[in-house]
């Protein structure tokens, strides 16, 4: 595990923290449900092609052709977490996050050898960038969605009017706190490894995410420090 492994799931993690800004806008404009539903498809299915086209599809040799990318993967499980989103309260997103994480590490822990290779080797079509496994394959796709529900489950938080924003830096920051405790805890049995997108993986870049956001949201949104952003946001 390594600091440039925080990038990925950090994208992903933003991406989800924007969602319910998004929606709400969307909504505030007259947007149909089924309008917002087609625009969460077409986004996802744009990631996946443009991921099959920076990995050669245009040379059209779809047997060595890698089907599974980063953008990929962001796409699939950006998607079905935004579909979660408008269709489950926040007390069912935390059980099914909490499952899904349980239920992945519980078959990456038990399963002999590499579940999520076996079915790379089954089911998806194309090149393994490892030939018996790909780091963007499917079934690690899972517990990806987790990592955009976190984002989501921050933006919808910081949307709230009841809480003032040094609360909720707090609130942010003993997430963050918790899910490095849990990701730590367990990871004598699942090792904290982006390749495999694992449990531990998840709670410890969610952590991650989740405190570099709480710490610029308290220094900007909090104590309105704003002037020294302007480079970045250019």
């Amino acid at each position: 595990f390594a600091h440039h492994d925080t990038i990925f799931p950090l994208f992903l993690f933003i991406a989800g923290v924007s969602f319910p800004y998004s929606v709400a806008k969307q909504r505030a404009g007259g947007m149909s449900e089924g309008r917002i539903y087609a625009k969460i498809v077409r986004r996802g299915l744009t990631l996946v092609v443009l991921g099959m086209v920076y990995n050669g599809l245009f040379k059209l040799d779809f047997e060595n052709l890698r089907i599974a990318s980063v953008l990929g993967r962001i796409g699939l499980a950006w998607s079905i977490a935004a579909v979660l989103y408008l269709n489950f309260g926040v007390k069912t997103r935390a059980a099914i996050a909490v499952a899904v994480l349980a239920g992945y590490g519980a078959l990456s822990a038990l399963v002999e050898g590499n579940l999520a290779g076996y079915i790379d080797r089954q089911f998806l079509p194309g090149k393994l960038i490892y030939g018996s496994f790909d780091p963007e394959g499917l079934l690690s796709t899972v517990p990806a969605v987790v990592t955009a529900m976190l984002g989501m489950f921050t933006g919808e938080f910081v949307r709230r009017g009841d809480i003032r924003g040094g609360r909720k830096t707090l609130w942010m920051a003993a997430a963050a706190a918790a899910l490095l405790a849990a990701g730590l805890a367990f990871s004598g049995v699942l090792p904290v490894n982006k390749k495999l997108w694992s449990s531990t993986f998840v709670c410890v870049v969610g952590a991650y995410s989740l405190g570099m956001f709480a710490l610029f949201y308290y220094l900007i949104d909090v104590r309105g420090w704003k002037r020294w952003t302007f480079f970045f946001r250019v």
